[in-house]
């Protein structure tokens, strides 16, 4: 799909880390914790009568909860994609969605999303692609073809705030990506990697059932029937 994407590249260093969140207006919020935060409220509401999938969703529900509670605070926009959940950065050229990402999410071999997706994330990746291929110049003659919504759209970055429950490790590991390739759903280019720092999970006490639950989350998107 994304022939003539551009070469991927890796942040890991604190100091390059923090200057590509600040430029995607993500200064000062500690992505890592939000995960954190979002899988403690899971645990807090899960019953050991639930069904097996049901901690996989709920993290996933609670992380998409404190994610866009912690962007709404810095003026971005909360909305859904056909059911995908997503926000919408305050100058309107960035969208942060949150999935739950492989074992190779967090580290320096290639992650993808633990799940297949549907059509939504496919076209964000297509438009992702699309726009990186452009050089300056035929991205002002592109813009400049577009009027109204259609324009807003079409300059969009959508950046994938990918999470792995490590259950070994007693952590999540994390990143914001942007993906430029996927296949059968699942995404195999990205474009730019922001390699958090894990976060700590040595303060959750995990009863039996939930130790043997699956390190993927079972996130939603409504897809074309």
């Amino acid at each position: 799909m994304a022939a003539h994407a551009a070469p991927q590249r890796l942040h890991r260093e604190e100091s390059d880390v923090a200057a590509r969140l600040a430029a995607h207006g993500l200064a000062g919020i500690d992505l890592p914790a939000i995960c954190v935060e979002g899988f403690k409220a899971a645990l807090a509401q899960h019953s050991p009568f639930d069904p097996v999938t049901a901690f996989g969703y709920q993290r996933w529900a609670k992380i998409v909860e404190a994610l866009r509670r912690a962007l709404d605070q810095r003026s971005w926009q909360s909305f859904d994609d056909e059911g995908a959940a997503r926000s919408l950065s305050p100058h309107g050229q960035i969208v942060i969605a949150a999935v739950g990402g492989d074992e190779a999410t967090g580290t320096g071999r290639q992650p993808s999303n633990a799940r297949a997706k549907g059509r939504v994330l496919e076209r964000e990746t297509r438009d992702n692609a699309e726009a990186l291929s452009l050089s300056p110049t035929q991205q002002v003659l592109f813009d400049s073809r577009f009027l109204g919504e259609d324009a807003v759209l079409r300059g969009r970055q959508t950046w994938i705030l990918l999470y792995f429950w490590d259950k070994a490790a007693h952590s999540i590991r994390c990143e914001l990506s942007l993906p430029v390739d996927l296949e059968d759903g699942k995404v195999t280019r990205w474009a730019e990697r922001i390699i958090l720092p894990p976060a700590s999970l040595t303060d959750v006490v995990l009863d039996e059932a939930l130790s043997g639950q699956p390190d993927d989350d079972v996130d939603f998107e409504i897809r074309a029937i």
